[in-house]
């Protein structure tokens, strides 16, 4: 079996192509898309996260532990939007993700960051879950 025949049905890859595929990766990580759907997918796999948490710690110190555990995972996920600036572009990705159960999710990192008083975290997840209500319409648009 001759492998390369195999990877020619995927196109052939050009190393002199590398710096603009390169670049493009960039621009798409640096995008509004790439960072509200990263924050997307890391709330989505809360619950998968915590029962991992659950699963492995035990004694007296598990609660510290899994409330450290919980921080570091939203604060992970906080970090792909820390810079959202609510530009047209990020409306409409923010719009693309609107859902109960985001809307869910977003409460939830804003109760944690209202815990820990890091107001400004709940500022910016506040303005992003009332472009959700908004888009489900909870809210009436103005």
């Amino acid at each position: 079996m001759d492998l390369n025949k195999i990877w020619d049905k995927f196109g052939n890859f050009d190393s002199h192509h590398e710096d603009e595929i390169k670049t493009e990766i960039e621009r798409l990580k640096s995008s509004p898309y790439y960072k509200i759907k990263s924050f997307e997918k890391y709330l989505n796999y809360y619950d998968v996260f915590m029962k991992d948490i659950y699963g492995f710690i035990e004694g007296g110190e598990a609660d510290k532990i899994r409330q450290a555990g919980m921080y570091l995972y939203i604060n992970s996920a906080f970090s792909y939007i820390s810079n959202c600036d609510f530009s047209k572009s990020w409306i409409l990705e923010i719009e693309s993700v609107s859902s109960k159960r985001f809307l869910e999710r977003l409460s939830l990192c804003i109760k944690m960051f209202e815990f820990y008083e890091e107001y400004e975290k709940c500022h910016i997840l506040k303005k992003i879950s009332d472009i959700c209500l908004k888009k489900l319409g909870f809210i009436e648009k103005p």
